[in-house]
Order: structure tokens, then sequence, then C-alpha cells
């Protein structure tokens, strides 16, 4: 759910600065939401997700955890970066944000 999350406030973040931009969740996109730091955090991020997801890796519940709990920060510093140019707020409520960056994935 926190990856859905993540996803969700990127596409509304980069749909907010750019209405046409069709590839929210490209390299390209994310350099322009992220830092360098956090554009590599997100990116090594997303190759554990893919991996994960096509059962090319079996990580531990603690692992998961961990991921899990990166992603909600990334979310909660992504809600407070934005919510005050509203782009976050456009795709999902703030109460539905705040719903998914409280649940962990276990």
């Amino acid at each position: 759910e926190q990856w859905i999350l993540l996803e969700r406030l990127i596409n509304s973040i980069s749909m907010n600065k750019n209405p046409n931009y069709r590839t929210p969740f490209s390299a390209n996109n994310l350099k322009l939401i992220f830092s360098p730091v956090e554009f590599s955090h997100i990116m090594e991020l997303r190759k554990y997700r893919n991996a994960l997801v096509h059962g090319m890796l079996a990580p531990t519940i603690s692992n998961l955890k961990q991921m899990t709990d990166e992603i909600k920060m990334i979310c909660d510093k992504l809600l407070v970066k934005w919510a005050s140019a509203s782009s976050a707020a456009t795709f999902i409520s703030a109460d539905e944000a705040q719903i998914f960056c409280s649940k962990v994935i276990l």
C-alpha cells in the first residue's frame, strides 16, 4: 500500500506540474521531483520492489518492513513538501493519504 501511495503522489504532483505528461514515474520526471540523493534512493527502492513483484526476490519480513518504512518516510516528505501547493490533494484526499501513510505491510 505504501508503494501505491507513492505512485499516486508522484502522479498527482506530475500531473499538477504538467497535465500533458504521460510517464510520471519515469526517471526524468522523478529527477524533477526529488533531490539527487532522494532520486537515487527511489530508484533503488523501485528495483527492489520490481524484483519482489516479479518473483526474483524472497525478502524477509524484516526487509519488507524496512522498505515499507522507507517508502512511508518518502510519502510523508512528499505530502509536507507539496501540500502547500495543493498538488498532493488533487489525486487523493489528505485523510486518505494519512491512512495510506500510517499502514505498514507485514
